[in-house]
């Protein structure tokens, strides 16, 4: 595993290996508009941290695999890949997990306060304060069937583990959805590492705090 922070996540891990940040390492960006520009770094990476292209670029090396580029041409770079609609629509489908016998399937999204997989923002006083707990959003339709109350506390089962976050009773949530936020590591771990952002089927139920 990579990583900038001592994540969660990083307990997990056999070997961990020291990420530089972007703002650390400078290098060659795309804009939203297509533009290439060149950055600089701001601050030196602490220790033996390096970027995501020298970290990939070093493994190559120790592993025997030639032709990894040290640099990669503007011209690539600014290239915009044409998009075909028609053969995207014809690619095969990923096998999805239908919602049956009482389940649901839960999909992962990146919330307004930890942002992404929250890397940062766990390590952050505002986004604890504010978000201190995974919001776990499911439909008016499925909260009543499961007796699930809005702000009640939950437990969210799948094949790859369990974990618990507050219900949030949303109208516009799709009935059989439900969306767990990605910036906690406890809600990634229901999800497999081919998966990772869903969806997946999971099992819903009250907390047992919340049925004593």
């Amino acid at each position: 595993m990579a990583a900038s922070l001592p994540v969660p996540t990083l307990g997990a891990a056999d070997i961990v290996l020291p990420l530089a940040f972007n703002f650390e390492t400078g290098g060659t960006t795309v804009t939203g508009s297509g533009e290439v520009v060149t950055v600089d770094a701001v601050a030196d990476p602490p220790g033996e941290a390096v970027s995501a292209g020298e970290l990939v670029r070093k493994l190559a090396e120790v592993m025997g695999i030639s032709g990894v580029e040290r640099k990669v041409d503007a011209k690539v770079l600014g290239k915009t890949p044409e998009a075909d609609a028609e053969a995207i629509l014809q690619r095969p489908q990923p096998d999805v997990p239908s919602a049956a016998n009482g389940k649901l399937l839960a999909l992962t999204h990146s919330d307004a306060v930890h942002f992404h997989v929250g890397s940062l923002t766990a390590q952050c006083a505002w986004p604890k304060y504010v978000a201190p707990e995974p919001v776990v959003t499911l439909s008016a339709k499925d909260a009543e069937a499961l007796g699930i109350a809005n702000g009640g506390t939950v437990r969210i089962t799948s094949d790859e583990g369990e974990t618990t976050g507050t219900a949030e009773v949303a109208k516009e949530q799709p009935a059989g959805v439900v969306a767990v936020p990605s910036g906690f590591a406890e809600m990634r771990r229901l999800f497999p590492w081919e998966r990772a952002t869903g969806p997946v089927t999971v099992n819903i139920e009250k907390a047992r705090n919340e049925t004593e």
